[in-house]
């Protein structure tokens, strides 16, 4: 229920409804999605009826109720009568039997009967529609036709059999031919059997010759007659005499012997000698079939038989013996229960086994006596056995015995005795039970199996009134007591002509008396799931049993195999009755004899019993045999018969004998009795055999067939999901070679050089070479087809076939696809019963239920009458003015329900037979009795809502499911005409409704004997529908459509509730209807509900009800006739592609798409609709759709034109506009291929353009761009947008592929340079699938001249636009304001829309490739870039760019001047390197560097170092080129040019016209500079940090800002190098800072150079003294510095280094080398103190000589040298120190400091020399610095020598080597000077 606002109209501002918040109007498939649901609610309805399984017949009555609408069965009571008007008049309306025609005996076979000597017996095979007579040893088959009219058929036929060993027959039997044995002209086989003898006859018919000497061209036509030829088939039966017989469809033959076993005849046709038994194939004898064919000018068939005899009559059957050796024909007798096996029993001799029956025992199943009657259920491979005692046994045909053994006979497995019954006292044990007021069952816990197990499913109530009660039980078992006393026999008047089956009688046909059971008739799965037998008692009584597991005690039962046990389900006696003198037309005092006979199962006195029974379908058929004609063999049996009465009137109760008040019961089916020969005797004799032809669902036409096989699924939640497509492997496509490997794929356009202009270019899109069909390597390359139609149909008997679940073997999985199965529940389905009211649309004119019975007077033919005929003879033979006012047919709707009487006027109406006077007829009177829907308040919606005919309870009426749900406190109840009509298109629907159209299923693997590969072969293709089937289903589909546009014309011509300003609707003033009609138009308020508070609801008035109520109506029979239409179409779809597949001048079906689709999903499902519309895009516009011409082009066949038009006649529905224009686009290219004619080409190549950009409006299916079963996997497919170029190349190559009309569109139009209209397509195609608020589309598909003539407005374009389904208004998806944004797409179409841009982008990739080896190309590229261009989607511009970037076109995408291309490179961060290119390439170098400066300077990105400093690099660069180009006027000339020519939306030049001033750019450049200084440094500090342990003193945070942010240089040095001891990066921060104070510079030196000493050892005080005076002032002042002679440990295990080892020379020297040459020359020299460093290093040497007394190299004078401090400078910092000793008493340091002077002067005349730079530091050469200091060094070297000479006690080698050393140097420099 919904809130009263569904009936508060208000109009909106523009007058008309927003139709997208109605889903019937914005949803083309929503209409009919609730159709089918409607039509599924309906079919269940039909299946849950009372009367549709005789299960639930006999179980509705457990509930009692005062309510009498309808009853099951009359009760049981003396004053019981059967009033004169049930027979006559009152009889019209009720299901009775009636005899409708008689055949007489031929008076031949009458003559021949009275010669009897022994034995005679008579029988009926219908299914042949022959009678047999047998005389002693001769038997006569008599064929009486066809029962159609009184004297059978128009030419009887008979032929007779004399049984080789003279005895007289025994019985006679009509079996299906073995597949494979005998010829064709075999129709049947007669078994025949004597009690020595079974023989096979072939039954075949010869054709007649004609006056012209020619032959009949079919065998089965009047002009032919029956021959019947004994045959080499022929086994002793060992005197046991064969009692019944009975076949199978598959041809085995069961006969039931006289021991009470069953015995199976086995044979066989010839087999080659040579052959091996595994490898025998009986068909026909293929050995010898060539040869032995019948030849029409050999003579006569009755000659042939004259001259060559009996054999020359099997030669005609199987051929004379050839002179090949081949095995004889085996035939042989099997015994199935023998106590030996089937196999044993096979080959051993008859009286072996009888012998060692004596000795062993006999089998259980030959205590029950002689099986006199054998019945097969065919639906549950079962076989019934009865035998003369009273027993029924159940064999199960459908074992897996014989799949572990081997085989016999003609390899089927044995049957298998699964339970017997001992009926008659399984019958006691039920009565007893009821007798004594029991209402469960007795237990049978341990009780023997013989004995049924008794179930009471309808509870002890309905066990007890199906026997009349209490006393009833024990009235039967009175009477059944006192025959067994007397030993009453059966009818005398029969020993003299029964012969041997009459002595089979007398042992224990009287033990039971009226509980024997005298027959068995099986009841088919489609009457009923869960009762399998029905059996007949010489009483009248029927016996209801199952052998299915847990039957009568579980409602769900599902098995269909038997179980171990019989379980007697329900007694049902026949309804009593007794005949009064005042009843007219029954006064015939023999018939009150006869009636009671049944009655004196009740009380009264027998006075005979019945000797034959018939059930067929609920009805039972009873002959009584008289006991008191005296003699008299003329007079015949009493004809009585029990049938079911569907009607619905009113029965009062009636009190049973004991006072008992019996109410009716609700639901449920009456039964009343009737006498079908309106005499009480039939004339002619004893009746021989009562038989039926029954609903059988081998036997019926396909349409019945696949109707009862059509259980409704339980769940609906199946139907939206389809089964994926299957396409076998031939059918795959790929690429060429160059394609798959991606190294250079090109379109077809790139592979075809350019010499005979378009023609040829577009002859290579039809030849397809860029594709190739996958064939196995070595097999050479032929055509493959892909699918293989079979000749087999779903609607056959044996329905679809089953494919293997498995191809591989021993676990190996096969690389050969396999086809997805359905489960067995969809293809093949177990029958489920039906209503009988449900039948009536399939039984005009039909009768399904008739009844024969055999006497010597003839065969009287007896049939039911179907209510819907007897509706028919009431409109014929209505003579009122208006049948609205016809007394009989109301009384008829009254009857039979208006529901269901309306479903059967329909059903007339659309009958072809139909004259149109009574269809007139019939439908008016279905709108006069229709009633109004309307609405009723809830509380009486249970009390006066009419109910259904058929309906229960605890079901939903389907109606309500359809039409939604109501307005609150109201219920809606619908007419009881769109009720018939739902349930007649249910109906309809039914046999097809819930199966799968076509099956595919993989075809075997086949090895090449030459080459040794496997490959697949073609895929086998099944169809539900043969032909005619097909056209019997489509026939009445399509006149119910044509007749809803008449009648419902309102609510078919226009859609309800769409408003009047769309010029769709018609006024309802405009249109008069019938008399008594309710269909007017309804919705006269034209406006959408809208949403009101709840806290108030306004209650509607009566107008807003009705009005509300007629549009809910007329909606509901619109969808029904969406759906019809559709189902039609879809039939003739189905036909169409069946032919087109058959025709060698069109492509393969691809039949894969549709594979496993239901017809329910092909009608309702959008997915379903995608893949029809895909594969007839396949079929119609594939490169396979045309065939080759002589000239090798292609050339569209005049079939594909002829198919395109029938679709678009017959099929619009499925074929959309879009697929006829794509079809006319690739025709007009084929011809502009195909012209020699320029203009001619002109004309075809502008018409291909156009077409194809009106067909991309209308492609809003997936399938036109991606194709259906692709492979694309889509989870991450845009997640990537690095591998954007893969993505989209892989959307581009799944549609070449799966050769999508889109894609083949896009390369036609390359072909032809249409750049323009291969943009267009792309945008039209992708703009289908934008996320955007969709109407529905009726009325808005343009290009009216290519639509059917009879489509309605609204079917234009119908199911081919987008929409996307919703439950409700709020899940749409979309913005209110109307706003789109892609992340709002799904999935699907998100890939569709791509899949379109990925096209254009591909061939725009291939073009650009092409451009070096085809400059034509280029301009082409061109000009696709510029009309690319001009979108504004941004989707596809930055697809465009992200496939260009990533393709390795970047040249190509930095050309391009947009603003939308700045933004998307300026979006991603990571593009700052290609947006500086960009601007760089525009000579926008200023923004290039900003970019840049921005990047490194970024405080919100964690870049790294590095990059930082390449970006700073990079700005610099491009800052100082525009710097640069500032004042050119080149520069300022381009960007003039182009600001012209470009819009400021476009242009980069006018966007940035204007740079910034020079004074700025240096600014700028300067700043820049900077940071790049301090970026350096602290590059240096991280490097040292990450290579040091002193690593580990840094946190994370401090770490990561380190790497990843430029940091201020003062945090540089207080929070890292300082703390780290990073002491040359501190020296170096000072100088970048500018920062000169001597102590903090002196501090680091010291700590530098004690860095490289301390801590350590040492042996000497002095040395420990210098040290510790260095130590001072240093941050290393905590290290130690120990005096001892000893080697010292450290705490780690490691000696502490030794001062005296010297290591640390190397080092000291090393690292002051690299700060020198670091620090000097930067202008801030002040860093590098030298004077400081010189002291500091010659006081190390100098101790270190004092401590080890060993004389080192000048190491400290060559470090400040190599470090690039200067020779002057050098020099002046040892001059200081030697001034600085001049006081010192110590003449040695003083000699040291001297020479170190000497060296450095020598050093320094070296470098003089050699012109040779020291360092490159240097500002100037060492010869011209020292020529500039000459004079001073040699006022000094005087000096120095006089120094030396006043040293007396200094080492006089040392001195004099010093001073020779002057001596030298002051001799250069005076020559030098």
């Amino acid at each position: 229920m919904t809130s009263t606002s569904d009936i508060a109209f208000e109009s909106v501002s523009d007058g008309r409804p927003d139709t997208s918040e109605d889903p019937y109007l914005s949803n083309d498939f929503y209409p009919l999605k609730q159709a089918h649901d409607a039509v599924i609610a309906a079919l269940r309805a039909d299946e849950a009826a009372p009367d549709s399984d005789l299960y639930r017949r006999i179980t509705s009555v457990a509930a009692t109720s005062s309510d009498s609408r309808s009853r099951l069965y009359q009760a049981i009571g003396d004053d019981a009568s059967f009033a004169t008007s049930n027979i006559n008049d009152g009889d019209f309306y009720h299901n009775t039997l009636s005899l409708k025609n008689s055949i007489p005996l031929p008076p031949y076979l009458r003559n021949i009967i009275k010669e009897t000597k022994h034995s005679s017996l008579m029988g009926i095979l219908p299914q042949g529609n022959m009678a047999w007579v047998s005389v002693d040893d001769s038997l006569y088959l008599w064929e009486y036709g066809s029962l159609t009219n009184n004297s059978g058929c128009d030419k009887e036929d008979f032929v007779c059999f004399r049984t080789p060993s003279g005895q007289f027959v025994v019985s006679v039997g009509l079996v299906k031919p073995k597949p494979g044995v005998f010829k064709d002209i075999v129709e049947w086989c007669i078994v025949v059997t004597t009690p020595e003898e079974a023989i096979i006859c072939a039954l075949a018919r010869e054709i007649n010759q004609t006056s012209d000497g020619l032959l009949s061209k079919s065998s089965k036509s009047k002009d032919s007659h029956l021959v019947l030829i004994p045959t080499r088939y022929e086994i002793p039966t060992d005197s046991v005499p064969m009692m019944s017989v009975c076949g199978t469809e598959d041809g085995r033959i069961f006969m039931g012997g006289f021991d009470g076993c069953l015995y199976e005849m086995s044979y066989e046709a010839n087999i080659p000698m040579n052959n091996t038994f595994g490898n025998a194939v009986f068909y026909d004898d293929e050995n010898v079939a060539n040869e032995y064919e019948y030849i029409s000018d050999s003579g006569s068939f009755v000659k042939t038989i004259a001259t060559s005899g009996k054999r020359a009559l099997s030669s005609l059957v199987f051929g004379p013996v050839s002179s090949v050796e081949t095995r004889p024909r085996k035939c042989r007798k099997v015994n199935h229960s023998s106590f030996t096996s089937s196999l044993v029993s096979a080959f051993l001799p008859g009286f072996v086994l009888k012998a060692a029956s004596v000795v062993f025992g006999t089998s259980p199943v030959s205590k029950g006596g002689p099986i006199v009657n054998l019945t097969l259920d065919s639906d549950r491979k079962t076989l019934y056995a009865l035998t003369s005692g009273g027993f029924i046994h159940a064999f199960d045909l459908d074992t897996e015995i014989a799949k572990s053994q081997m085989e016999y006979g003609n390899c089927c497995s044995p049957p298998k005795l699964a339970c017997s019954v001992n009926v008659t006292k399984s019958v006691r044990r039920y009565l007893d039970t009821i007798s004594h007021g029991r209402t469960y069952p007795p237990s049978s816990m341990g009780s023997d199996y013989s004995i049924a197990s008794v179930t009471f499913p309808g509870g002890g109530s309905g066990a007890q009134y199906g026997v009349g009660g209490m006393e009833g039980a024990r009235a039967i078992l009175k009477i059944a007591d006192a025959k067994v006393l007397r030993k009453i026999s059966p009818s005398a008047s029969r020993k003299s002509t029964n012969g041997l089956r009459s002595s089979f009688y007398k042992s224990k046909s009287g033990t039971e008396g009226c509980l024997h059971p005298i027959s068995i008739h099986v009841v088919p799965a489609s009457e009923s799931r869960y009762i399998t037998l029905v059996a007949i008692s010489s009483g009248g009584l029927r016996y209801y049993f199952s052998v299915l597991p847990d039957a009568g005690t579980s409602y769900n039962n599902t098995s269909s195999r038997p179980g171990n046990r019989f379980a007697l389900c329900h007694v049902r006696a026949p309804p009593p009755l007794s005949i009064n003198s005042k009843n007219e037309g029954v006064s015939d005092a023999n018939f009150d004899k006869a009636v009671r006979t049944v009655s004196s199962a009740y009380g009264k006195e027998s006075k005979g019993s019945i000797f034959k029974g018939c059930y067929i379908s609920g009805i039972t058929v009873l002959a009584i045999d008289r006991d008191d004609r005296n003699g008299d063999v003329e007079v015949g049996d009493s004809i009585l018969a029990v049938s079911p009465d569907y009607t619905v009137s009113e029965v009062e109760a009636s009190k049973s004998k004991v006072g008992q008040n019996l109410n009716t019961f609700p639901n449920g089916v009456n039964e009343i009795l009737s006498l079908p020969t309106y005499t009480s005797l039939l004339p002619g004799g004893h009746v021989w055999e009562l038989n039926s032809r029954p609903l059988s669902i081998q036997t019926c036409n396909s349409v019945l067939r696949l109707y009862f096989r059509s259980i409704t699924p339980p769940s609906s939640s199946q139907h939206d999901k389809l089964p994926p497509i299957f396409l076998p492997p031939s059918h795959h496509r790929y690429l060429s070679s160059k394609h798959t490997e991606g190294t250079s794929i090109k379109t077809i356009k790139y592979h075809v050089p350019k010499t005979n202009g378009i023609a040829d270019l577009l002859k290579a899109i039809w030849t397809g070479k860029s594709k190739i069909v996958t064939i196995p390597p070595g097999v050479s390359q032929r055509r493959m087809n892909a699918y293989q139609m079979l000749d087999r149909y779903g609607c056959d008997n044996s329905g679809f076939s089953l494919p293997p679940k498995a191809k591989g073997s021993m676990g190996r999985k096969t690389h050969f696809a396999e086809s997805p199965r359905l489960p067995l529940s969809i293809t093949n389905p177990f029958p489920v019963p039906l209503s009988e009211m449900s039948l009536q649309h399939l039984i005009l004119d039909t009768n399904l239920k008739d009844v024969l019975a055999l006497n010597s007077g003839g065969i009287y033919h007896f049939v039911e009458s179907s209510p819907i005929n007897k509706l028919y003879s009431l409109f014929s033979n209505s003579t009122a003015s208006s049948i609205g006012s016809d007394e009989r047919v109301k009384i008829f709707f009254k009857k039979y329900g208006h529901k269901e009487s309306c479903a059967m006027c329909l059903s007339i109406a659309i009958n072809p037979k139909t004259d149109n006077s009574i269809v007139r007829k019939v439908v008016q009177a279905a709108l006069s009795y229709a009633h109004r829907p309307h609405f009723v308040r809830s509380s009486q919606a249970s009390g006066d809502m009419p109910m259904a005919s058929h309906g229960t309870d605890n079901i939903q009426p389907f109606s309500q499911t359809m039409l939604g749900s109501g307005i609150e406190g109201f219920s809606f109840i619908p007419s009881h005409l769109h009720d018939g009509l739902l349930s007649l298109t249910s109906r309809l629907l039914r046999p097809i409704w819930c199966k799968p159209a076509v099956l595919v299923t993989e075809g075997r693997i086949v090895r090449h004997k030459s080459s040794g590969i496997s490959e697949q072969a073609p895929a086998k293709v099944e169809l539900l529908l043969n032909q005619k089937t097909l056209d019997d289903l489509r026939r009445p589909l399509a006149a119910l459509a044509k007749l809803m546009r008449e009648v419902f014309e309102p609510a078919i011509k226009c859609i309800p509730g769409l408003p009047a300003s769309d010029s769709l609707m018609l006024e309802a003033a405009d249109r008069k209807l019938p008399q008594g009609t309710w269909i007017t138009q309804a919705l006269q308020y034209q406006n959408q509900v809208r949403h009101q508070n709840d806290s108030i609801p306004p209650q509607p008035n009566e107008r807003q009800l009705t009005a509300v109520a007629r549009l809910r109506e007329e909606r509901s029979i619109h969808a029904l006739y969406r759906l019809v239409s559709r189902t039609v179409q879809l039939l003739s779809f189905l036909d169409l592609i069946y032919r087109a597949q058959l025709s060698p001048h069109l492509p393969e079906v691809e039949f894969g798409y549709i594979h496993g689709l239901t017809f329910s999903q092909l009608v309702t499902a959008k997915g379903a609709q995608d893949r029809i519309e895909a594969m007839l895009t396949k079929l119609l516009s594939s490169p396979s759709s045309v065939i080759g011409n002589q000239d090798g082009g292609k050339t569209f066949t005049v079939e594909s034109d002829n198919l395109c038009s029938l679709l678009s006649e017959e099929c619009y529905l499925f074929f959309s506009l879009g697929s006829r224009l794509a079809f006319l686009g690739f025709r007009s290219a084929e011809a502009a291929s195909s012209s020699s004619s320029v203009s001619k080409q002109a004309e075809y190549i502008m018409a291909t353009s156009n077409y194809f950009r009106e067909a991309s409006k209308y492609w809003y299916s997936s399938s036109y761009v991606i194709g259906q079963g692709s492979s694309l996997d889509k989870k991450g497919l845009f997640s990537d947008s690095e591998n954007a170029y893969d993505t989209y190349n892989s959307l581009a190559i799944n549609a070449i592929e799966n050769d999508t009309p889109l894609a083949r569109a896009t390369f036609v139009l390359i072909e032809i340079n249409d750049a323009s209209g291969l943009v267009d397509i792309c945008f039209n195609c992708a703009k289908n699938f934008e996320n955007k608020k969709s109407y529905a589309s009726f009325g808005y598909a343009s290009n009216d001249e290519l639509n059917p003539i009879n489509i309605l407005p609204w079917e234009k374009n119908l199911y081919h636009a987008q929409f996307h389904e919703h439950d409700d208004a709020n899940s749409l998806g979309y913005k209110r304001d109307g706003e789109t944004k892609f992340a709002d797409l799904n999935d699907n179409n998100k890939i569709v829309k791509h899949t379109c841009y990925a096209l254009l982008y591909y061939h725009l990739g291939k073009l650009l490739e092409s451009c070096t080896q085809h400059p034509h190309d280029s301009a082409l590229a061109d000009q696709l870039i510029s009309v690319s261009m001009s979108s504004t989607d941004l989707l596809f511009l930055h697809g465009l760019y992200s496939y260009l970037l990533t393709s390795g076109n970047v040249d190509t995408l930095l050309r391009l001047d947009s603003t939308s291309l700045e933004k998307w490179l300026s979006k991603d961060d990571d593009s700052y390197n290609l947006l500086w290119r960009y601007y760089t390439f525009h000579n926008i170098h200023w923004m290039a560097g900003e970019v840049m400066w921005n990047r490194a300077t970024a405080k919100s990105e964690k870049t790294p170092l590095e990059e930082r400093v390449e970006c700073l690099t990079k700005s610099l660069g491009s800052y100082s080129t525009a710097l640069r180009e500032l004042s050119s006027e080149k520069t300022m000339l381009q960007k003039a040019i182009t600001a012209v020519n470009m819009s400021a939306e476009q242009s980069l030049t006018f966007k940035y016209g204007s740079s910034p001033s020079g004074d700025e750019l240096n600014r700028v450049i300067s700043e820049i500079g900077e940071l790049i200084d301090v970026a350096k440094i602290q590059t240096r500090v991280l490097s040292v940090i990450m290579t040091s342990a002193n690593s580990g003193n840094i946190d994370e945070a401090q770490m990561s800002e380190l790497k990843t942010s430029l940091l201020d240089i003062s945090k540089i040095y207080n929070e890292f190098a300082a703390p780290l001891s990073l002491y040359d990066l501190c020296l170096a921060i000072l100088r970048t800072c500018n920062h000169d104070d001597p102590a903090t510079i002196s501090k680091l030196w010291r700590s530098i150079i004690c860095e490289e000493l301390l801590p350590c050892r040492t042996t000497n005080r002095s040395v420990q003294k210098f040290l510790s005076g260095l130590q001072k002032d240093s941050m290393l002042e905590h290290e130690s510095i120990i005096f001892s002679l000893t080697p010292v440990m450290k705490e780690n295990g490691e000696t502490l280094m030794t001062f005296e080892d010297g290591g640390w020379i190397v080092n000291i020297k090393s690292r002051i080398v690299g700060l020198g040459r670091e620090l000097l020359g930067k202008n801030m020299d002040t860093i590098f103190p030298t004077y400081f460093i010189a002291e500091c290093l010659e006081g190390l040497r100098q101790v270190y000589t004092e401590s080890t007394g060993i004389k080192t190299n000048l190491w400290p004078v060559e470090s400040l040298i190599e470090s690039g401090v200067s020779f002057p400078l050098t020099l002046d910092a040892y001059h200081n120190m030697y001034v600085r000793q001049g006081g010192n008493s110590d003449v040695n340091l003083i000699l040291e400091v001297l020479c170190a002077i000497a060296e450095i002067l020598n050093l320094w005349l070296v470098a003089s020399v050699s012109q040779k730079e020291l360092t490159t530091s240097m500002r100037e050469s060492a010869s011209v610095s020292l020529a500039r200091y000459a004079g001073n060094i040699l006022k000094e070297i005087d000096n120095y020598k006089c120094e030396l000479e006043s040293f007396v006690t200094a080492n006089p080698d040392e001195i004099s080597r010093c001073y020779a050393l002057f001596d030298d140097i002051e001799g250069s420099l005076r020559r030098k000077k």
